[in-house]
């Protein structure tokens, strides 16, 4: 495992444990940061030197997050897996059933500056996952 590879486990290992501190598990963790991922990634496809066409609604794309402050982040974050999920195709395919289990304000900026991050580092190589499944199952035999 390359060490940027390790870096990006690591940092989505500590993730892991501070949302299931905030009662979300494992898995819910893990589908947090895709659907943070999926948005950052459809956001940097519509720019160059890609300039594909957005597949994500304006007002419903992470530039929305990011310019929400305060507790309308946590809101809009919800609001925006809603609209999501309602929308036909991939997005539905993707959202469908999809939950904000993020409940706390700070624990969403980070979880999206760690997507931010771990994109920067990895560039798309890397598996924020790797080792969790693993990780999950020694804290459910720890009985954690």
């Amino acid at each position: 495992m390359s060490t940027a590879t390790q870096q990006v486990v690591s940092t989505a290992w500590n993730f892991a444990h501070v949302l299931r501190d905030d009662g979300v598990s494992y898995m819910a963790c893990v589908e947090q940061i895709t659907f943070l991922l999926f948005l950052k990634m459809a956001d940097e496809q519509a720019m160059p030197p890609y300039n594909r066409k957005a597949i994500v609604p304006a007002g419903y794309d992470r530039p929305s997050l990011l310019d929400e402050t305060g507790d309308d982040l946590v809101d809009h974050y919800r609001h925006i897996l809603d609209h999501l999920s309602n929308q036909p195709g991939m997005l539905h395919s993707i959202f469908q059933r999809a939950r904000a289990d993020i409940q706390k304000l700070v624990t969403l900026r980070r979880l999206i500056s760690f997507c931010n991050w771990c994109l920067a580092v990895g560039r798309l190589s890397t598996n924020p996952f790797e080792g969790v499944p693993k990780a999950n199952e020694a804290a459910d035999a720890a009985g954690r």
